[in-house]
C-alpha cells in the first residue's frame, strides 16, 4: 500500500491530470434458436470485411491484413457527431477490443454504436457480454524539475523503479523513469520525466488512477530537484550530447573511409616458411 501520510493531498496540492485513452474488451454472442443459449458470433474476417466496406449508413474505415494482424480494425464515426475516434479490432469468434475513447462513459457509448452498426450490417440478434473496461491511461505535469536520481534511490531497494538515463553515450537508453503506484498491483505503472510529466497506465478503474494522482503529488512535493542537481543534470546532458555526437562523427567516418577506401582482403595463398630448395633436400 502507498504510505499514507505522503499521499496526503492536503500537504500538497494534486496534479492536474486528463484521461488519454480508454480500453475496453467484450464478447459479441448470438441467439442459437436450435441450442436455445447465446452461443460466440463467429464471423469470417474477410466476411465482416467486406460487408462492412459495402455499408454507407455510417461512415466507415476499415484494414485486414491477415498475416500481419489476425483481426479487422474498424474506426466508425457518426454523421453530423463531433465525438472522438474509437478503433475497434474485431477478431475471431466475436471478440472486440476498443481504444481511443477519452472517458469511461464515451466508452460504453461507442461500444453501444458499434454493436448498432453490426445489427444494421448482419441483421442478427447479437448481443454484449462480459463487458470490462482493461486500461485508462492518464497524463499530466508536476511543477517544476524532479530529482529522478534521488527518487530511484528512495524506490530501487524496494523493487518499485527502473531508470537508466544515458551516461556512456548510449542511444537506447530511456530519459524517464518506470515504476510502480501500488506493490499490490503491479501492472499500474507509471512513467515520469524531469521535466515533470507522467504517465500512469494499467488503471482498471478511477479510483487506480485517482491513487496515482495522488502519489504523483506526493513525488512532486517532495522530489524537487535543487539548483545544484540542476546544474549536473545540465551538465550530464552536455556531456552526454558530446558523446552522442562524437560517437556519430566516427560512425560516419569509418562508413565514408569504407567507401572510399576498402580495405584489402588477406591473401589466401599460403605463405612458405622455407625455400623451396630446403623442401626438395
Amino acid at each position: 500500500m502507498i504510505e499514507a501520510a505522503h499521499c496526503d493531498a492536503s500537504s500538497s496540492s494534486l496534479p492536474e491530470v486528463r484521461i488519454t485513452n480508454v480500453a475496453a474488451a467484450y464478447n459479441l454472442k448470438e441467439w442459437d434458436k436450435q441450442q436455445q443459449a447465446w452461443i460466440p458470433w463467429d464471423v469470417a474476417l474477410p466476411e465482416f470485411l467486406v460487408r462492412t466496406n459495402a455499408t454507407q449508413t455510417v461512415f466507415c474505415t476499415n484494414l485486414y491484413h491477415e498475416e500481419r494482424f489476425p483481426a479487422v480494425k474498424l474506426v466508425l464515426s457518426a454523421r453530423r457527431q463531433h465525438v472522438p475516434l474509437v478503433t475497434f479490432l474485431y477478431f475471431k469468434k466475436g471478440k472486440v477490443v476498443q481504444i481511443g475513447a477519452k472517458s469511461e462513459a464515451a466508452s460504453r457509448m461507442q461500444t453501444a454504436l458499434f454493436v448498432a452498426f453490426v445489427l444494421r450490417v448482419f441483421h442478427q440478434e447479437i448481443r454484449i457480454f462480459d463487458f470490462k473496461i482493461t486500461n485508462i491511461c492518464v497524463s499530466g505535469k508536476l511543477r517544476g524539475p524532479l530529482d529522478l536520481h534521488a527518487l530511484n534511490r528512495f524506490l530501487k531497494p524496494k523493487g518499485r523503479s527502473s531508470y537508466q538515463p544515458s551516461t556512456e553515450g548510449t542511444i537506447d537508453s530511456f530519459p524517464a523513469l518506470i515504476g510502480i503506484v501500488n506493490p499490490a498491483f503491479p501492472k499500474r505503472i507509471f512513467t515520469l520525466y524531469t521535466t515533470g510529466s507522467f504517465n500512469l497506465v494499467g488503471n482498471k478503474k478511477t479510483l487506480d488512477w485517482q491513487e496515482g494522482q495522488q502519489y504523483m503529488a506526493f513525488i512532486g512535493g517532495t522530489f524537487q530537484a535543487t539548483e545544484g542537481g540542476l546544474r549536473q543534470q545540465k551538465k550530464r546532458g552536455l556531456l552526454q550530447r558530446e558523446r552522442l555526437e562524437e560517437a556519430q562523427r566516427h560512425i560516419l567516418n569509418l562508413s565514408q573511409r569504407d567507401l572510399l577506401e576498402p580495405v584489402p582482403r588477406p591473401s589466401k595463398r599460403r605463405r612458405l616458411t622455407s625455400s623451396p630448395v630446403d623442401l626438395l633436400e
